[in-house]
């Protein structure tokens, strides 16, 4: 143990030279000391050889500027640095919303209990149940975790069909890159590392909840017909009562409807181009058409609501391959976001619809982004394509096409470590399904709850009670939500931290070359025709992946599984994950100059600029 700390104090040398007096090696300081002597060199007419070393001594096969001791100091140094000044960034307060302590009383209704011992009657948990699951947070073991499958603390009485917690031990993991996950705050200088969910009785929830019963009723209508849809009319209407409340775009209108606030998300269709355009993958053609499934709403019925919240598994759904269609309903965003493993799968497309498009590369000021310039070679270096671009050379394993494609999915690990701390180890928020259902038990006369009277009194309850005779909320997916709490969002914190990083890399001001929307003169899904508005609309390649970002974690609310504010505030989230990798990343490349960082824009519009750390 003592020879490992040594060897990583820099206090260790195996090189076989003597030990001399440590200098910085790192690349910034390696860089001032090669520029001085390519000076000095210069004035007299010499071609500079440059060993920035403890030692002279200079590898026979190795005629770069470090040794071997030199480069592992270098490496140290960057490594070491950047995880300084991460650890040297504010601690944040992690508040929750109150609810857990408020209604422990009341087998905590307002926390995620699906999956828990619970009354066969009206589907409440168990306190003891619920004690077991913060015992085994608290504790933060696998065997503390793999402990509540014989302790009696789960809820389905077949064995067999008890549904599993998803990863709670993934928020005490570490990451290697990037802002630790209790440290990282979504909203940067607020001092919090996630802003507070609404509270159960607030009438913010209520107006998160009514839309999400709207975007139930309006899972199968066409997103182009919503201006002419009733349904869709009278949601818009219904969630502006909600005023200041309701924290989507206003005034609420069958445009806007379960949209966002972001630039460039109000804009042309509600599908951004990036899930509508088919793209390829080398010699691979990738279809942008989504499977079938049936249209079909789920856990309609009190007896299959307490099914699957006791945790007992159900017979899935299976997407049809044979009939494919461009997404044109809310269903289809959800059976996308249903079966991608909640990956990186949309935002690598993203890419390569970019690379296969030739869109430029983002050169914005201050920082400049990509050193080789804004044109992207092929891996071949193929000659200057315009004077903007290296005359020398061209990016690849650094600022090329593989170096593109690994930085746009990188931030999805770090990102699922960052919301899982926020679901496990802070807020257990319950899942809209749970609201739902206590919504039916109170319909019932089994139980009350503090609801607010906006969402009791709402008109969409009776829509809902007509269609399917309960309050419950119709479920996308047979199973609902997956088995881990809502706040914050997966899919979103990564939509957030991939988007973030396609922005950082391309331009985002840059026109969508041939927009296209669904024809609609073809109800069935298969035709698109070229994008034209009376408005004459321009699609930008950064309004159009504000807007991915928002229609992948808009789909989960569609389905039922989260709310608004799961998806927006988990969207910064990822959004922070993203923009700390890169400020990490900084000091790793041998590009500056010219390269100095990235200036691209936040999810609210303001300019970022990603800078090496001081």
């Amino acid at each position: 143990m003592s020879d490992k700390l040594e060897a990583k104090n820099g206090k260790a040398d195996d090189s076989g030279s003597e030990p001399e007096q440590k200098s910085k090696a790192g690349r910034r300081s390696f860089l001032k000391g090669a520029a001085a002597v390519g000076v000095a060199a210069g004035l007299i007419g010499l071609e500079p050889i440059v060993i920035a070393s403890r030692s002279t001594r200079v590898s026979a096969t190795d005629i770069g500027p470090q040794d071997g001791v030199t480069r592992a100091d270098a490496a140290l140094e960057n490594r070491t640095e950047p995880a300084q000044s991460e650890r040297n960034q504010p601690i944040p307060t992690h508040p929750d919303n109150g609810d857990e302590t408020l209604y422990a009383g009341h087998h905590h209704f307002a926390n995620f209990t699906k999956g828990l011992a619970q009354d066969a009657t009206t589907g409440e948990a168990n306190n003891t149940a619920y004690a077991n699951l913060l015992s085994a947070i608290s504790t933060g073991t696998f065997a503390a975790f793999e402990a509540l499958a014989t302790n009696g603390t789960f809820g389905c009485g077949t064995v067999s069909s008890q549904r599993r917690l998803v990863n709670p031990l993934g928020g005490y993991a570490y990451d290697l890159e990037g802002q630790d996950s209790h440290q990282i705050q979504a909203v940067p200088g607020s001092g919090v590392g996630f802003p507070k969910p609404p509270t159960f009785a607030s009438r913010q929830q209520a107006a998160e909840a009514v839309e999400v019963y709207w975007a139930a009723l309006l899972r199968d209508v066409p997103f182009s017909d919503y201006p002419n849809n009733q349904t869709a009319i009278d949601a818009a209407n219904d969630l502006n009562r909600f005023g200041t409340d309701y924290k989507g775009p206003t005034p609420v209108t069958p445009h806007n409807l379960f949209r966002d606030n972001y630039p460039g998300c109000t804009a042309g269709p509600y599908v951004s181009q990036f899930l509508l355009q088919s793209t390829h993958y080398g010699a691979q053609t990738l279809d942008a058409r989504v499977a079938s499934v049936p249209l079909q709403d789920y856990m309609t019925t009190f007896a299959d609501w307490k099914t699957v919240h006791r945790g007992c598994d159900v017979p899935r759904t299976s997407p049809n391959y044979s009939t494919r269609h461009f997404i044109q309903t809310g269903r289809d965003l959800t059976t996308l976001v249903h079966f991608d493993l909640e990956g990186y799968n949309h935002y690598l497309l993203a890419a390569l619809f970019l690379i296969n498009g030739k869109y430029l590369l983002n050169r914005e000021l201050p920082e400049g982004g990509n050193p080789y310039g804004p044109s992207l070679d092929d891996g071949t270096g193929t000659p200057q394509p315009t004077s903007a671009d290296s005359a020398a050379q061209v990016g690849f394993a650094t600022f090329g096409g593989p170096w593109l494609t690994a930085q746009v999915t990188r931030p999805t690990v770090p990102a699922g470590k960052n919301v899982w701390y926020q679901k496990w180890l802070i807020h257990r928020r319950l899942r809209p399904e749970e609201y739902g259902g206590w919504a039916e038990v109170q319909r019932r006369g089994l139980d009350t709850f503090p609801f607010n009277g906006d969402f009791l009194n709402d008109i969409v309850l009776s829509r809902v009670f007509s269609k399917y005779g309960t309050y419950l909320l119709p479920q996308a997916f047979p199973e609902g939500s997956p088995m881990h709490s809502s706040y914050g969002s997966g899919h979103a914190t990564k939509a957030g931290a991939c988007v973030t990083m396609l922005k950082a890399l391309w331009d985002e001001n840059q026109a969508i070359k041939d927009p296209v929307m669904l024809d609609p003169t073809d109800s069935t899904g298969q035709t698109l025709v070229p994008f034209s508005d009376s408005a004459g609309t321009v699609l930008t390649v950064g309004g159009e992946l504000n807007k991915l970002a928002s229609n992948i974690s808009q789909a989960r609310n569609i389905a039922g599984v989260h709310w608004r504010t799961d998806a927006n505030n988990s969207n910064l989230l990822g959004q922070e994950t993203s923009i700390f990798i890169l400020k990490d990343e900084d000091e790793s490349y041998f590009e500056t100059p010219p390269f100095q960082g990235f200036t691209f824009h936040r999810f609210n519009g303001d300019a970022v600029n990603v800078t090496p750390w001081p």
